[in-house]
C-alpha cells in the first residue's frame, strides 16, 4: 500500500488533539473521525507511524496511546494548511518520498513564508 500523506497528517492531528498519554485509541476510533478512509488504510498507516516512531502504542492490541516528540516535530512542519498545500504541490512531481523529505520541504515552505 502506498503512503497517503494526507491521511498521515490527519491521523497525527487527531492523535495530538484527542490523546492524553494514558487512554488507548483503536483504529475504529480514527475511522469514525476520518470519514472516507477505509479501516485497512488506517491500520496500515497507524502501523507505519508506530514503526517510524511518530506515535506510541501497542502492536498486539492495535492501541494508540500518544504522539511522540518526533511525531510532534513532523506535525509542526505540516500542520498549517497553507504550508501543507505548498508542500504537496512541490512534492507532486516526485510521487512518493520519505517522510523526512516531506518534513524538509515543509520546513523550507515555512522559512519562505517567514522570509528567511
Amino acid at each position: 500500500m502506498k503512503l497517503n500523506y494526507d491521511l498521515i497528517r490527519g491521523l497525527l492531528i487527531i492523535i495530538e488533539e484527542d490523546t492524553d498519554g494514558y487512554r488507548n485509541f483503536y483504529p475504529e476510533y480514527f475511522c469514525h473521525k476520518l470519514h472516507g478512509s477505509a479501516t485497512i488504510q488506517i491500520r496500515y498507516h497507524l502501523k507505519y507511524l508506530l514503526d517510524a516512531k511518530l506515535i506510541e502504542g501497542t502492536y498486539t492490541r492495535d492501541a494508540i496511546i500518544d504522539i511522540t516528540p518526533l511525531g510532534r516535530d513532523y506535525l509542526d512542519h505540516v500542520r498549517n494548511d497553507t504550508v501543507w498545500e505548498k508542500t504537496k504541490k512541490r512534492l507532486q512531481p516526485l510521487g512518493t518520498v520519505p517522510l523526512s523529505i516531506v518534513s524538509q520541504v515543509a520546513a523550507s515552505c515555512i522559512s519562505s513564508l517567514l522570509g528567511l
